[in-house]
């Protein structure tokens, strides 16, 4: 999962009204292997969440590597990453409260093991699916979420013990504010981007 093809290329989609589970009729094929840039348009924090949810199925999907799973996300404030980050953590299981760490810098969660049905996510029943438990050790254990607004220096992460998470291959590590801590992040890593659209809750969100 941890890889950067060349070959990739550039998917867009937008999020069909109604917003229903039979609604979204996206392709994410190998999603982070083989395409280099997808971007969706989204007009609800709703439908910001689904894909959010598919985001999390290939997750799910992914078997660990040599070091954690590091996911970046890049937006202006409001712009959903928070909304976003919701969504994932809800799909890999997550019943808590999910809220940003913007005072405690860092919420980590335990991850139950949790499988998804192999369906093609082009199929506009992507969504529709229902989780079922697995009795084998999910890839990841644990998600920890940091929220680096009030960072000031890259340096500062060393106590939260940010190396020590990243070293871990069955942590996923979430990431908003990644430009606080640039040093500190390792290059292989997703980076999803929220930015305003043209209307007041349109969203593009690009993954790459």
């Amino acid at each position: 999962m941890h890889c950067h093809s060349e070959r990739g290329s550039r998917i867009v989609a937008r999020v069909r009204q109604p917003a229903d589970p039979a609604g979204i009729q996206l392709h994410f094929p190998m999603l982070f292997c083989i395409i280099k840039s997808m971007q969706y348009k989204t007009t609800s924090s709703t439908e910001t969440k689904k894909i959010a949810k598919l985001f999390a199925e290939e997750v799910a999907r992914t078997k660990s590597g040599k070091h954690a799973f590091v996911v970046v996300f890049k937006g202006d404030l409001g712009a959903g990453k928070t909304t976003f980050i919701q969504g994932l953590l809800r799909e890999l299981g997550v019943k808590k409260k999910i809220v940003s760490p913007t005072f405690t810098l860092l919420r980590s969660y335990a991850l139950p093991a949790v499988a998804f049905p192999h369906l093609p996510l082009s199929s506009p029943r992507a969504l529709s699916y229902r989780r079922r438990p697995v009795s084998s050790e999910p890839a990841f254990q644990k998600a920890h979420h940091f929220d680096c607004y009030r960072i000031g220096d890259a340096s500062e992460m060393k106590e939260l013990g940010f190396k020590k998470l990243l070293s871990d291959p069955q942590n996923i590590i979430l990431v908003e504010w990644p430009e606080r801590i640039t040093k500190a992040l390792p290059r292989e890593k997703i980076t999803v981007t929220l930015s305003y659209g043209d209307t007041i809750n349109e969203r593009t969100i690009e993954v790459k």
